[in-house]
């Protein structure tokens, strides 16, 4: 269908270079199981190699300075601890550390080793050995605004996702065969990419997006109820802003005063989230809803 509608283009790629269109949903599998970094490469190392040591139920609490090269500190130092009251431990590394922990997790470590805003690493008396503002800044990431339909079907994930019967035909299918409803994504077998209409009011002030083939909007098609708020519908369009969180980073992630009271292995974090803080946000949200009702 969206080979004859010139709205909805048919995108066999949107990894291409060229996002524009509809595209079945790429996935990382590995045989019948989603693949990841972990699955496809930390496990078969740990499983292979005797030189590497994995351990569970510890948090890295921060890295430690071992030393400086010139004007540049060098870490090769990183403590960790079991649980919030229980003994630190301190492993040195011979050449490099590599710190992995996530978008927020890793922000949050440098943070807590002193690499960071001078100035609030000051306010929670945590030493700045690097003063480096944008650490724990300008994360980007998008809000979604789910629309609901009504489908006149009972082939949905609805009824897995209620748990009861449907669900345990559904998994005994899966790990019988490998195959069936849970053999597939999940939350939505297509994705696709768009841009607002050329007589948007927001582009006639400029196009906050980096290019005209790049999208201003994310829309993935779901089978499902995901929404927030109406009960158990049973057809979902999820629209996620994808060009405005490029001019209006959306989280700025900052240790807080009140977490160093808690029985915690290092300090939490508030989290900024700023959706809709911005008249672009609400341009791009409001565009692309009027332009998918049209």
């Amino acid at each position: 269908m969206t080979r004859e509608n010139p709205e909805f283009p048919y995108n066999p790629d949107y990894n291409s270079g060229d996002p524009l269109g509809i595209s079945w949903m790429h996935s990382t599998v590995g045989g019948p199981l989603r693949s990841s970094s972990a699955t496809a490469y930390l496990m078969p190392a740990v499983n292979s190699r005797n030189n590497i040591d994995l351990l569970y139920n510890a948090q890295v609490t921060r890295l430690i300075q071992s030393g400086r090269a010139g004007s540049v500190p060098i870490f090769r130092g990183v403590e960790f601890a079991r649980s919030s009251r229980s003994k630190r431990y301190t492993v040195t590394a011979t050449k490099e550390v590599v710190l992995s922990a996530g978008a927020i997790g890793t922000p949050q470590i440098l943070l807590l080793s002193g690499i960071g805003p001078k100035d609030e690493l000051s306010q929670l008396g945590i030493k700045t050995i690097v003063d480096s503002p944008q650490v724990g800044k300008n994360l980007v990431d998008h809000p979604i605004l789910p629309i609901q339909w009504t489908a006149n079907s009972n082939n949905t994930f609805d009824p897995i996702n209620r748990g009861g019967i449907a669900l345990d035909d559904a998994l005994k299918d899966y790990y019988t065969t490998w195959k069936g409803r849970l053999a597939a994504n999940g939350v939505s077998n297509h994705m696709a990419f768009f841009r607002l209409p050329e007589n948007s009011s927001l582009l006639a002030t400029g196009d906050p997006s980096v290019g005209g083939t790049a999208p201003h909007f994310e829309l993935a098609i779901a089978v499902s109820d995901l929404s927030l708020s109406l009960p158990w519908s049973k057809l979902t369009l999820l629209l996620r802003t994808v060009s405005s969180p490029l001019l209006n980073p959306l989280l700025q992630l900052v240790l807080t005063s009140l977490s160093l009271t808690l029985l915690s292995p290092q300090p939490l974090v508030s989290i900024d989230m700023k959706v809709l803080k911005s008249i672009t946000d609400f341009e791009v949200s409001r565009g692309h809803c009027y332009s998918r009702f049209q």
